[in-house]
């Protein structure tokens, strides 16, 4: 290459240059620039809308798949309680039976008021109370049967007492005096 080549090519640059001023070329750079930084900012803005379409997929079948899940379990728990609700149904039910078939055999002249007393959850505990409330039975029967010629309207014997159990001193029938026995002893 010549000189002449040289001092040519520096002369078109600087020509080149003279064509631009300073504001040109910011204004230039600037615009390259916001091209730029729009095309990044699409691109990032695409990024983050694909990314949170996958994270909303995501938590969308995760979901789905927890709802299953916890359907079932709720099923299950459902079925659990049902099942435990029968079984104590029926455990109750063969326990009044066999109540009601040994209070049968035993003792069926009781009086209903006194077969209510009857309480256990095994034969052995049902016999056992089943004795204990035959035994007052026979002691409230007793003593009713003893008091019913005192203070009785139609015997010529003695007034009622006036007491704490009889503030107004009212005749009470022998049944109704063990029907309040039988009503204090389920108080206590």
């Amino acid at each position: 290459m010549s000189n002449e080549d040289t001092n040519k090519v520096d002369t078109d640059t600087t020509e080149v240059e003279k064509k631009f001023s300073q504001e040109d070329v910011e204004r230039i750079l600037s615009e390259r620039l916001e091209r730029k930084d729009r095309k990044v900012n699409e691109t990032i803005s695409a990024m983050e809308q694909k990314l949170a379409e996958y994270e909303r997929e995501k938590l969308e079948r995760e979901q789905a798949e927890l709802s299953e899940l916890e359907l079932v379990k709720r099923q299950k728990e459902e079925a659990d309680n049902r099942l435990k609700q029968l079984e104590n149904e029926i455990k109750q039910t063969r326990l009044e039976a066999l109540k009601t078939g040994i209070i049968a055999e035993k003792a069926a002249s009781l009086p209903k008021a006194y077969k209510s007393l009857v309480s256990g959850t095994n034969e052995e505990e049902i016999l056992e109370s089943l004795k204990e409330v035959q035994k007052q039975f026979d002691e409230d029967f007793a003593q009713v049967k003893g008091n019913a010629s005192i203070g009785s309207p139609t015997s010529g014997g003695v007034k009622p007492q006036v007491n704490e159990s009889n503030p107004e001193g009212h005749f009470k029938s022998p049944y109704q005096e063990m029907m309040e026995k039988i009503e204090q002893r389920k108080q206590s």
